[in-house]
């Protein structure tokens, strides 16, 4: 059964795979090795995306990125186009390198991400390329390197996972090799993420349909988390609405009256989202005010970043998180934009 259409939206997380076609090797040297790794460390700071997990295998890739305003599709057609054209002539060939579209899966990031990235990163371990896990902090081909502090990659975003292990970075370090050495559950990891989504995660469709209705979650191959995730993303992709051609004084009008109409919902002082509080009341807010930016407005990362006195990394989470806070309290997106 086909794929449907690749869902997309700022700020959602993606597991990406790209293969070679016929299986071929797309990384001969390291030299195509480290070609590419350039090509992905420019990409993913011109279109701000944010890199959480990489592993370069001879005949295929893994990522694991949170898309920015730029779509999924433009990003990775940049990396794998530019990568194609210099490796056919580099080695003399012509032709595609890689087999088909990449595949791309969306991912809970509060559920799957931790173990997302212990599968791509024990990649080389599982095919033999290292033989350790010590040996593994070292090799440069994966982003556990820079997890470690071993190879430097300012365009690694290694804060947002090692911040979930620990606030200081070296208890973070520790209790990720103890996590990456878990062999029995990276062994388990494999089923979620090896081409699926959560049809997998219950052991395929037939095992689904036996469940009670009651039990049953709503479910795509295009997206891994529970049936709430699902739905929200599915709801998000089905929303895109066409941006509205306004001129850069009526875009920033236009975000004045938004800001203003939130902060008066959650009862915020018309500034309070720009103070870079972490109280609940104003991160709310922000991530309510971010969605309705990106998604109606326009606005990119960076100028929301300047504005609101936060990261882009965090600009690119809120945007996910916005659409869930407004179905949460219940907002009109129409009472907040029109």
């Amino acid at each position: 059964m086909p794929r449907g259409p690749r869902l997309d939206a700022p700020g959602l997380v993606h597991h990406i795979r790209a293969r070679g076609i016929e299986g071929r090797k797309i990384f001969i040297d390291d030299r195509d090795r480290g070609d590419f790794v350039h090509r992905l460390a420019s990409v993913c700071a011109d279109e701000q995306a944010f890199l959480y997990a990489w592993s370069l295998m001879p005949n295929h890739f893994h990522l694991t990125l949170r898309t920015g305003t730029t779509p999924l599709s433009t990003v990775m057609r940049r990396l794998m186009t530019g990568f194609a054209t210099y490796f056919n002539r580099r080695h003399k060939r012509q032709g595609h390198l890689f087999q088909n579209r990449f595949w791309s899966t969306v991912i809970d990031t509060e559920t799957y991400l931790l173990a997302l990235i212990r599968y791509i990163h024990r990649n080389p371990l599982v095919s033999k390329l290292v033989k350790t896990i010590e040996s593994l902090a070292k090799y440069p081909w994966t982003g556990h390197s820079a997890l470690m502090g071993m190879i430097a990659r300012q365009w690694q975003d290694t804060d947002e996972i090692l911040g979930r292990f620990a606030r200081q970075a070296g208890e973070a370090r520790r209790k990720l090799v103890t996590f990456m050495s878990d062999h029995n559950a990276a062994r388990k990891d494999a089923r979620f993420f090896k081409g699926g989504g959560l049809i997998r995660s219950v052991g395929g469709v037939e095992q689904l349909q036996r469940l009670p209705k009651s039990e049953r979650w709503m479910h795509d191959e295009r997206v891994l988390g529970d049936g709430q995730f699902v739905e929200s993303i599915l709801e998000m992709a089905d929303r895109q609405t066409p941006l509205k051609k306004y001129t850069d004084t009526q875009r920033q009008q236009k975000f004045d009256l938004i800001q203003s109409r939130v902060c008066q919902r959650l009862k915020l002082a018309t500034h309070a989202v720009e103070i870079g509080c972490r109280r609940w009341e104003i991160v709310c807010a922000r991530r309510i005010l971010v969605y309705l930016a990106v998604q109606y407005l326009g606005l990119t990362g960076k100028h929301l970043s300047e504005r609101l006195n936060v990261s882009q990394a965090t600009i690119a989470r809120d945007v996910v998180a916005g659409k869930l806070e407004i179905s949460k309290i219940g907002l009109s997106v129409e009472e907040l934009c029109e």
